[in-house]
């Protein structure tokens, strides 16, 4: 056997690994977070809740309209659009 291919099926197995604890996490873990008690910082004061996000305060500037701190709730990913 080549001297890489012990290397090339050990990244193989970890790969493996990574799939199954991507796949646990989605199915067990994200889908039983609350957005709302996740991203708790007093300065979202969450204005808009609509079925596929949520819209408050940025923590790092302030903002006029006060919802350009966005969470989708699906994969609880954020951005600020200000």
């Amino acid at each position: 056997m080549p001297a890489d291919g012990g290397a090339r099926k050990q990244r193989q197995k970890i790969s493996v690994r990574r799939g199954r604890i991507r796949e646990f996490l989605e199915s067990e873990v994200y889908s039983r977070l609350d957005p709302q008690r996740l991203y708790d910082h007093a300065a979202h004061l969450w204005k808009h809740d609509s079925a596929e996000s949520l819209k408050g305060g940025c923590p790092w500037h302030d903002s006029k309209s006060g919802s350009s701190f966005v969470v989708t709730k699906s994969n609880l990913l954020w951005w600020c659009a200000g």
